[in-house]
């Protein structure tokens, strides 16, 4: 189910199946948010059209990986839909943030969190959802209002960026294998064995929603990447980096991680969203 949006950038997104699930459990958004202003009528006898006629817009980029037999999809779903109907409303009053503005912002995206949080909440105790008490999702968001990238982010689906040939995640896992290994309470070398990694510690809808929130400036060249660890488990950060750097479109990137990943040996949901900033 691709999805994609051209204008100063190139944004595609796509999902698949993983090979032994019954549904897909992932979700994505790529969406434009634009704020635009035209001449009706005037007196005026002359006005530049080029001071009138301008369109401001800010980029929408949401992955979610939906958590618990049965309910998952339900969880993800509405985790997106949820943040996209608050960041949206937000987002209106937010082109050419001055700071005061910027910590408004803030304060609405870790509020939409938790209104999608409370929402699932809601509809897990309610009889509909009771066989699915355990459902939740991840949530990884990037708010693009360049050259700024305002990112959100609760669970272990990730985000990177490419600059300069160089590969940087700007999220950090929330798992109880990240957390033991940033007390020290877990050997380096031991990493990735005990399984620890595929226990959350955050999620919406679970125990904890509490997100991370941070800002990334991104410049014309580099690439954005939003994806669930169906592709991240699969394939390292070397080979990832190796398939944003070359001279591909959008679209033709996520094919490429997709084909990746499911040459590896995936067998999980994959969603993923690439980004290329300032394409002409």
């Amino acid at each position: 189910m691709p999805a994609h949006e051209t204008k100063a950038h190139d944004f595609f997104g796509l999902t698949r199946r993983g090979r032994r699930r019954a549904v897909n459990q992932d979700q994505f958004l790529i969406a434009r948010l634009a704020r635009s202003a035209s001449q009706l009528f005037s007196s005026l006898t002359h006005v530049d059209n080029q001071l009138w006629e301008h369109e401001s817009e800010a980029h929408l980029l949401v992955v979610a990986d939906g958590l618990g037999t049965g309910g998952g999809r339900l969880a993800s779903s509405l985790a997106v839909e949820v943040l996209a109907e608050e960041i949206a409303a937000a987002a209106r009053g937010y082109w050419g943030l001055d700071v005061d503005a910027e910590d408004q912002l803030v304060d609405r995206l870790e509020g939409a969190v938790r209104t999608a949080h409370e929402r699932i909440v809601a509809r897990k105790e309610s009889n509909d959802w009771l066989e699915v008490s355990k459902a939740a999702s991840t949530l990884t968001m990037a708010m693009l209002l360049y050259p700024r990238a305002y990112v959100l982010h609760v669970g272990d689906s990730r985000g990177y960026y490419l600059h300069a040939g160089r590969l940087r995640r700007f999220t950090q896992d929330q798992t109880m294998e990240e957390t033991l290994l940033n007390i020290g309470a877990l050997p380096e070398d031991q990493a990735g064995e005990s399984g620890l990694d595929k226990v959350l510690t955050r999620s919406i809808g679970g125990d904890d929603a509490t997100p991370s929130l941070g800002l990334v400036d991104v410049e014309d060249g580099d690439v954005l990447l939003l994806c669930t660890d169906g592709l991240t488990r699969h394939v390292g950060d070397d080979a990832v980096a190796e398939i944003l750097a070359r001279d591909l479109s959008a679209e033709q990137m996520c094919n490429e991680l997709l084909a990746a990943a499911l040459a590896a040996g995936s067998e999980d949901d994959i969603s993923i969203i690439v980004g290329r900033m300032g394409v002409e």
